[in-house]
């Protein structure tokens, strides 16, 4: 069941916005609790000892919070995102738990948790490098880290909407002008 509750579910606002990602245990809860409801399911169902639940693969928040603008958040599953699952030294896609987080500088040498220093790497690669420079370690990097802003992270949505056809109507990948409101 664990890895149920770790698949991906697209966030919408209440007008139908992309906002973010989160599993779908975050997912049930924001559901469960009255906070947003499935506007498409998956057939994956989990169970309580009452209930079977359908796991959302989009859901639509009933209010919509305010957002201005602010920076993407600097974290371990963003960078993932930004990285596109790819651990940056040797090209291999990975799923999110064989992936790890590798400062480019290591923090033992003053390197900081920032975005232009980190990058995902697998442990393989992580643990080859260890906390040796890249030109000590005889290491190339595929791509430069860099912080991301909130049009890269939008088009890192859509990237990931690619295979999930129930996201793209929400994504703009299909005609705008089939979304109508679901109440």
């Amino acid at each position: 069941m664990r890895d149920k509750l770790s698949l991906n579910v697209l966030v919408l606002s209440g007008t139908y916005e992309a906002l973010h990602i989160c599993n779908a245990r975050r997912a049930l809860v924001l559901v469960i609790c009255g906070k947003a409801h499935a506007v498409d399911e998956s057939d994956v169902e989990v169970h309580s000892p009452s209930t079977t639940f359908l796991i959302p693969e989009v859901i639509r928040l009933h209010s919509t919070p305010r957002l201005p603008y602010k920076p993407v958040v600097f974290s371990r599953k963003n960078v993932f995102l930004r990285d596109n699952h790819k651990c940056q030294y040797c090209g291999e896609r990975f799923k999110e738990s064989d992936l790890t987080i590798d400062h480019v500088l290591p923090t033992s040498r003053g390197g900081k948790n920032i975005w232009t220093n980190v990058v995902a790497a697998c442990h393989y690669c992580n643990n080859h490098k260890a906390d040796r420079t890249l030109e000590e370690s005889d290491m190339k990097l595929l791509t430069r880290p860099k912080k991301i802003n909130s049009m890269t992270f939008l088009q890192i949505l859509r990237k990931m909407g690619q295979a999930n056809q129930n996201w793209r109507k929400y994504l703009y990948f299909d005609d705008p002008g089939v979304l109508v409101s679901r109440g």
